[in-house]
């Protein structure tokens, strides 16, 4: 006898970033489109997903370029 556990399964099914936009005012913007699946398969497993929440975060990698002082200048106007 074979047994196979079975859980409760929460996957991102599809993910894509629609829009970044990022302008020299150091402003950015993003929107994405995020796909959650949410599957169980054993209807006497005490899963909901009812009530369920996703925090989304993100790392900022600090600014590689470095500008002269003239292009600063010139950027500021």
């Amino acid at each position: 006898m074979v047994i196979h556990p079975r859980v409760p399964i929460i996957s991102v099914e599809y993910a894509h970033l629609d829009l970044l936009k990022y302008d020299i005012v150091r402003v950015m913007q993003m929107q994405l489109t995020i796909v959650i699946r949410t599957e169980n398969d054993i209807a006497k497993a005490p899963a909901l997903f009812d009530e369920t929440n996703f925090k989304l975060s993100y790392e900022v990698i600090p600014n590689t370029i470095q500008y002269s002082n003239d292009a600063r200048h010139r950027l500021r106007g």
